[in-house]
């Protein structure tokens, strides 16, 4: 990576969601950071003079991306600032005020955060792409999943996207009983809160059914009806795990 990049702060509690977005914007020509809670955000902020964006989840223990938006400006940090968040309706949070963009975790975000950054560090020199190519062994497709927007996000690095969905396969193998276990012991917002991770997870590595299931789930888990949405989450999640696994 060019040292002349911009350097971007990925903030985000969940790793793996933080190192997706950091790939994508990597392959985008761009430097990344990444910390796992505001605070941790702030300091590094304070501390590196070099950073020119910051990319923020929303939902975060303690401190949110608002919250974590709210201190930077307070601090006198002018950053563009860019929100991610699981939800689909990303309307009523783009006129929080220092907010410079807010995009939902789908399978399109890689293709328009990097974009959108560009344009709002206008008169950066963009750096020429890498140009990596489509790596030998690519699968013409896996169940479940939007590979083509994934290899488009990452810069058509087949051996960055199949990390990734290793470790995404890794880290959610036994999510459907662990959540399920959560709803019956009664812990309805640590379910919930899992599954938004899940969510984000899922929609920003290009799962094409499985966000859509979650969020009907999540709806369902708020007004107690939950049953039947656990059969069609459980089958989408086993979709996705069962093809990363003959990669």
């Amino acid at each position: 990576m060019n040292n002349s990049s911009p350097m971007v702060l990925v903030v985000d509690d969940h790793r793996l969601t933080a190192e997706i977005t950091g790939m994508a914007l990597e392959a985008s020509g761009f430097q990344v950071v990444i910390e796992e809670d505001g605070p941790s955000a702030l300091a590094r902020l304070a501390a590196d003079a070099g950073i020119r964006a910051v990319v923020s989840d929303l939902n975060m223990p303690g401190m949110d991306g608002l919250a974590l938006l709210d201190a930077m400006r307070g601090q006198g940090s002018a950053q563009p600032f860019v929100l991610l968040t699981g939800q689909e309706e990303t309307g009523p949070l783009s006129g929080h005020p220092g907010l410079d963009g807010v995009l939902a975790k789908d399978g399109a975000v890689e293709e328009t955060l990097p974009p959108l950054l560009w344009r709002l560090l206008q008169g950066v020199a963009r750096p020429a792409p890498a140009g990596a190519g489509v790596a030998q062994g690519t699968p013409g497709g896996l169940p479940g999943l939007d590979l083509e927007a994934g290899l488009q996000a990452l810069g058509q690095d087949w051996g960055t996207l199949k990390s990734l969905l290793e470790a995404f396969r890794e880290e959610y193998l036994t999510a459907a009983a662990d959540l399920r276990g959560l709803r019956d012991s009664g812990a309805v917002q640590p379910c919930l809160a899992g599954l938004h991770t899940l969510k984000g997870a899922a929609g920003m590595l290009g799962a094409t059914r499985l966000p859509s299931a979650i969020a009907d789930l999540e709806q369902a888990l708020r007004d107690q009806a939950d049953g039947p949405q656990w059969d069609t989450f459980t089958a989408s999640l086993r979709e996705v795990l069962d093809g990363i696994a003959g990669i």
